[in-house]
């Protein structure tokens, strides 16, 4: 499935808290990380709910510090706001409701279990925001909480990306996109 790069365009209005650490470019890293790791576990479907799920994943918060209530939030806000969005590329009431799960999850300490429906997809978005944690401090991804053993060979290639994409004064989507599918060395698909 191609994606127009404009539609996933981020605005900063679409977010309730304006933030350098859980905005925009945090949030095209985790979209761009979600579609390297779903490509490395071959998650085809997964991958493309969790990537609608990265778009929406942080712009509930209200704040910069611990929230475990900005992606239930999330789910019942900005899902339904880019749900015509979704809708434009497929998605089916089922898929509306595995990327709430997914959104409604991210952040919680406690996993929902791995024989739950919309695990894979909300495990694939948990790891992919994982990745972005570089930005927080080069130690502070806990390598003992990623669900995925591929995940692992992506740490390093993320923390460039990261450091890549902050070199740029305004980036696009289509830009962060380009600049992943270098890092990864690979072509990324939706």
């Amino acid at each position: 499935m191609l994606i127009t790069f404009s539609d996933f365009e981020i605005h900063p209005d679409y977010f309730m808290h304006p933030s350098k650490l859980h905005g925009a470019r945090h949030t095209y890293r985790v979209m761009c990380n979600v579609l390297a790791l779903g490509d490395a576990l071959g998650l085809e479907h997964e991958k493309r709910l969790a990537f609608f799920a990265a778009f929406v994943h942080d712009m509930a918060r209200t704040h910069d510090g611990l929230s475990l209530s900005h992606g239930p939030r999330a789910a019942k806000m900005k899902v339904p706001q880019f749900e015509y969005l979704f809708r434009q590329y497929g998605l089916l009431d089922e898929d509306i409701e595995t990327i709430k799960t997914a959104v409604r999850n991210h952040s919680r300490y406690t996993e929902i279990k791995k024989t739950h429906p919309h695990y894979l997809t909300t495990a694939l978005l948990k790891d992919a925001d994982a990745l972005d944690r570089c930005r927080l401090g080069e130690n502070n991804l806990n390598k003992r909480y990623l669900r995925f053993e591929p995940t692992f060979d992506l740490v390093t290639a993320a923390h460039l990306l990261y450091h890549e994409s902050e070199k740029i004064p305004s980036i696009t989507f289509e830009q962060m996109f380009r600049l992943a599918e270098k890092v990864y060395q690979k072509n990324l698909y939706l």
